[in-house]
């Protein structure tokens, strides 16, 4: 092969490499998890190994552990994240309180140097933006909607990934 041929096919190579990635982006986490997770939990598995067990075993052990830990990790973390959210939108509406009670004055000393017709010119183009606000909440409630197929791929991720690292 010329040293052409051989950048030619490098290249489709390459390209074609890519393409399959971008294909199957959606279904490739677990697997790229499952051989993240092998890849580093594999020394303790040769040490296992070392002192004797048996290589399916000593993975078997890693394996479930692994997913013991992360599991306890998620029980500790997901309700910790819950509750501080809970107590952030609790205080949400203070928080806009302080905001509005603190920036009005200064809000209205800037709209008492603007003239009206650009006052008015401000609300007719905030008038004009509310159909692309209404198009952002259609985007957003559809985005909701997809969240099933985000749940069947987290299933995937929790099904096949310990598979893969195993």
């Amino acid at each position: 092969m010329t040293l052409r041929q051989q950048a030619r096919f490098w290249l489709i190579f390459v390209v074609g490499f890519f393409f399959l990635i971008w294909l199957f982006s959606s279904i490739l986490l677990p697997f790229v998890a499952g051989m993240a997770i092998a890849y580093f939990l594999d020394p303790l598995a040769d040490k296992l190994e070392a002192r004797g067990t048996s290589r399916v075993i000593a993975t078997s052990i890693i394996t479930v552990l692994f997913f013991l830990v992360f599991i306890l990790v998620m029980l500790l973390v997901v309700p910790m994240i819950g509750s501080q959210l809970a107590g952030f939108l609790e205080r949400f509406p203070g928080y806009v309180d302080t905001l509005r009670t603190n920036v009005a004055p200064y809000l209205q000393s800037v709209l008492d140097r603007v003239a009206p017709e650009t006052l008015q010119s401000v609300s007719d183009a905030i008038k004009g933006q509310s159909a692309n606000a209404l198009k952002w909440v259609g985007n957003v409630l559809s985005e909701v909607l997809s969240g099933g197929l985000a749940l069947l791929n987290f299933l995937s991720l929790l099904f096949i990934t310990p598979v893969v690292s195993f």
